[in-house]
This record gives C-alpha cells, structure tokens and sequence, in this order.
C-alpha cells in the first residue's frame, strides 16, 4: 500500500487491488476511487460505488 497527500486529500494505491488501475481519494468523510488511464488521463471510476458512502455525490467527489 502506498499514500499520499495532496491538498488535504489523501490518495491511496493498494499494491494487490484488481484492475483497472486506480486510486482511492480519502477527504473527511467521503472515498472516491479514481480510474488511471492509460492516455495518462484520470476519470471517476465507472462503477457504482465509486463514490462513499453510497449517498454522496459528484459534487463531494470534486472536493477529492
């Protein structure tokens, strides 16, 4: 497992997580997980729970 903090978020890589390549984004109370692509590009995951807990939005993702 790797961390990081960016700008109060904290990103974290698990070394044994599934594809596709991602990152979780940790800010107060709300998990983003964030797609790595392969043009270099990042994108919300494609994925239901991208965004934690089930109740937040788009808008708690941009605070991540």
């Amino acid at each position: 497992m790797g961390s990081i903090r960016f700008d109060g978020v904290r990103f974290t890589a698990y070394s044994m997580d599934h594809a596709p390549r991602h990152v979780h984004g940790f800010y107060a109370d709300v998990e983003v997980i964030v797609d790595l692509r392969a043009d270099g590009k990042l994108a919300l995951a494609n994925r239901a729970d991208a965004i934690r807990p089930s109740n937040g939005s788009k808008a708690d993702a941009r605070q991540c």
